[in-house]
Parts: C-alpha cells; sequence; structure tokens
C-alpha cells in the first residue's frame, strides 16, 4: 500500500475513534456511567480469609489481607480448571450473546490455613458467615464503559452454590448496540423533562421483568424540596433491547436524610 494511502487510512480511523469519544463525551462526563449489579461476595467470602486474585493483579509475591488484586498466576493452580469449568457452565445456561459480553474481573480464594494472618483485618473472619471457598467475579459489558457486576460462589469442590443472577439464553434479550449516551439522555429528557442535572447512567437487570435497563438518574443536588420537606429524585428506565420503551418514576427521601 502506497505511503499516502496508509497516512489516510490512519487518519480516518483517528477520527473515527475521536468521533466516538466525542458522542461519550459532549452528553456527559465518563465518570458519570457507574457501574449496576452488586458482585454479591459479601454474602459468600467477605468474612473469609481470602486473597483476590486477577489477570491486573501485584506481581510482587506480596499477598495483602485487604482484597488487594494478586496476579492470577500465582493463585492455586485448581483455580483454572473451576474458572474453565463455570465459564462453560455459564456459556451453556445464558448463551453465546450474553457470554460474549461477560468479562472476568478476579476470584477470591479462600485461605483457612491463613487465617492468623487476617487477624487484624476488619471485619473479623467468621467460620460462621464464610459460605464459600471460591468467588468469581465478572462484567457484563455492553460497550467499553458500561458494567453490570455479577459473582458467582463455588463450594470447595468447585459446585455452585450461589444462584446466576442473569437469565437463560431462552430468555435473555440482547443489548441494542445502537445506542449512545446522548440517545439516553435524550430519550430520559422526553420521558421525564425534569431530570437534569443527570448524576448517573448505569446499566442494571431487573429480575422481576427479567430484562437489562439503562437506568438514568437524577442528581440530588438540584431537586428543590417539596413542601412537606421531602426531596424528589426523578428517574428513567430504558429497555436495553428495545430502546423505544421508555418510562420514569419519582423517589421522595426526607431532605435531612443521609441516604447515599
Amino acid at each position: 500500500m502506497p505511503e499516502s494511502k496508509k497516512l489516510i487510512r490512519c487518519f480516518f480511523i483517528f477520527l473515527c475513534v475521536c468521533m466516538q469519544m466525542d458522542i461519550h463525551g459532549q452528553c456527559i462526563d465518563r465518570d458519570k456511567i457507574t457501574c449496576g449489579g452488586d458482585w454479591s461476595g459479601y454474602d459468600y467470602t467477605f468474612f473469609c480469609p481470602a486473597y483476590c486474585f486477577s489477570y491486573d493483579g501485584d506481581s510482587s509475591g506480596h499477598w495483602g489481607i485487604l482484597n488487594n488484586k494478586i496476579d492470577i498466576r500465582q493463585a492455586p493452580p485448581v483455580v483454572y480448571t473451576l474458572k474453565k469449568k463455570l465459564e462453560d457452565s455459564i456459556l451453556s445456561y445464558a448463551g453465546t450473546a450474553f457470554f460474549s459480553r461477560l468479562r472476568f474481573y478476579s476470584v477470591d480464594v479462600v485461605f483457612w490455613d491463613s487465617a492468623a494472618k487476617f487477624t487484624p483485618r476488619v471485619p473479623a473472619c467468621s467460620a460462621q458467615k464464610c459460605k464459600a471457598k471460591y468467588y468469581f467475579s465478572y462484567e457484563f459489558r455492553p460497550d467499553s464503559i458500561a458494567q453490570y457486576h455479577i459473582g458467582v460462589a463455588l463450594d470447595s469442590l468447585g459446585n455452585v452454590v450461589s444462584k446466576f443472577n442473569f437469565l437463560p439464553a431462552k430468555k435473555y434479550r440482547s443489548i441494542d448496540t445502537s445506542f449512545t449516551y446522548c440517545g439516553l439522555i435524550q430519550s430520559a429528557r422526553k420521558a421525564q423533562p425534569g431530570i437534569d442535572p443527570i448524576k448517573e447512567i448505569k446499566i442494571d437487570y431487573d429480575e422481576k421483568k427479567e430484562r437489562f435497563y439503562w437506568i438514568v438518574i437524577q442528581s440530588e443536588m438540584n431537586s428543590n424540596p417539596t413542601k412537606k420537606g421531602m426531596q424528589s429524585i426523578h428517574k428513567v428506565k430504558i429497555d436495553a433491547s428495545n430502546l423505544h420503551k421508555v418510562s420514569s418514576w419519582t423517589n421522595y427521601y426526607p431532605v435531612h436524610q443521609d441516604r447515599f
């Protein structure tokens, strides 16, 4: 390829990247695109003497007790086997469309023989509250920014002891990837004209309705108290698989209540 054509091609690639960045940046700050879901490790390994391993963890060999991530290459070899088995199970249950958007984040591994090292940590370790041996954390990603957190607990034999907090393949509706954050904000403003200023946008899952939704939430800083001393926060929900399905509601809180 002639050098001039290479330069032109690189320029257009750069231009496309910049345009995509501008789409995300011109409507809302990136730090206002927050995470939905809950890894929920609290119910399984939070009270355990557990070390956290990930691909971007510390490779120095120092294992911290404060959930500092450790290079996964230092994890017990069985972790790789369990990870593969678990991910095969998720793929079989949830299907390719869902699984293709799932990214491994970390795994907590419980070491009861190291319990003494965790003595200074708060909260204290509790055998009664420690309900799993392994806890795998994943991110469901509609794009490169938004995340929905998913966690799965395993026992010492590698059996799943927590429920899958996502849909089986036959019920999963693929995310409409034509969305833009500008478009989500426009839909939110149409459904609820008082939504500005916006505090956050996140992807979340409604277990009862079995759907993923984009949630747009008004900032409490510009919400005026009602005559009864209540503060209103407007919220808008947009079906992530059908962007034309939009609904809004308002939550009310006592003005002086510390709710955030």
